[in-house]
């Protein structure tokens, strides 16, 4: 009866890991560790090794996002595939700044429809569906990147700068909405800007 051949790691001897991922190993299963160390480039990967593609990939600086997530949670790892590696989650929201600017082009016809007027109100609830979403999706990229104080976090990015003084100045408005303050006007028109996001995805 031949015996089974035990599986020898292959080094490749380059790369090396950072002192945080020792941090991360305790936690870690020995599968997990072994594809770590594949997806670092310090063991070969064999046929068998299935990498996971929600790993956080070794361009997120970030230790601990938020001071609460670890790069190698789970939870982490899910947010992190569907913010930056799910196509779908990309189109769906270019789909929503199409939709938001278009909203916005029309509200130009409601300008002199009193407030109780169905439409009027109608827009009203879609500034708060968009807004909610914009929100979510600002939260969901600070839980996979990190907020500001590592490289390649969220607020390293400039198109993600403007996005989030965006969703700062939704929020306000959210806040405010049965206050007349003039300059609550200037803030609602600060979101005719992000369309310019589109241009980051069009480089």
């Amino acid at each position: 009866m031949k015996k089974k051949k035990k599986s020898v790691a292959s080094f490749t001897g380059a790369n090396k890991l950072r002192e945080a991922d020792l941090d991360d190993i305790e936690e870690m299963t020995q599968t997990e560790i072994r594809l770590l160390l594949v997806e670092k480039g310090i063991l070969k990967s064999r046929k068998e090794d299935k990498i996971d593609k929600k790993l956080v990939g070794p361009e997120i600086h970030a230790e601990k996002s938020i001071y609460l997530f670890r790069r190698h949670s789970c939870f982490r790892r899910n947010v992190h595939f569907i913010v930056q590696k799910h196509k779908w989650f990309d189109n769906f929201i270019m789909l929503l700044i199409a939709l938001s600017s278009t909203k916005l082009a029309l509200e130009s016809y409601l300008v002199d429809l009193p407030e109780d007027n169905q439409l009027v109100m109608l827009s009203l609830e879609l500034d708060f569906i968009f807004n909610y979403l914009f929100i979510l999706e600002c939260v969901l990229k600070i839980i996979a990147l990190g907020f500001a104080m590592d490289e390649g976090s969220y607020m390293r990015d400039s198109w993600n700068k403007l996005d989030f003084f965006i969703v700062s100045t939704s929020i306000i408005d959210m806040m405010l909405t049965n206050t007349d303050i003039p300059a609550l006007k200037v803030l609602r028109m600060l979101r005719m800007i992000r369309p310019l996001r589109v241009i980051s995805h069009n480089p």
